[in-house]
């Protein structure tokens, strides 16, 4: 009940991190066409996780990738998202005010800058 970026767990055992955030963007979005920015880790998210029934409080380790898709494709929503919107970076804040979304929204202009 929360905005957040997409992502998941990594599945088959040898899947790479970069693999499972890409595969995870297309399961939980419903796009059929992302660009990955660069292969590198954009960002990572280290927060607590409290105690859930006979799950124990653990940290759980967000590491992100920057992808771009065109605004043009439909968002598709499925049993892995309950909403999905485009919003514009600047907008960010309107939808979430999740510190970490909020951080990635600040370094995109500073990842985009490098690539051009």
């Amino acid at each position: 009940d929360m905005w957040i970026q997409l992502g998941g767990h990594l599945e088959p055992p040898d899947e790479s991190v970069f693999a499972a955030a890409l595969r995870e963007a297309y399961e939980e979005s419903g796009l059929k066409s992302l660009i990955p920015l660069s292969t590198r880790i954009f960002d990572i998210d280290i927060h607590a996780i409290p105690a859930i029934g006979a799950d124990p409080a653990h940290y759980h380790y967000d590491v992100r990738y920057a992808f771009a898709a065109e605004t043009s494709n439909e968002l598709t929503a499925n049993e892995e998202s309950k909403g999905l919107a485009w919003v514009p970076l600047d907008q960010i804040d309107t939808v979430s005010r999740e510190l970490s979304l909020l951080r990635m929204a600040e370094k995109t202009p500073l990842l985009l800058g490098k690539l051009s």
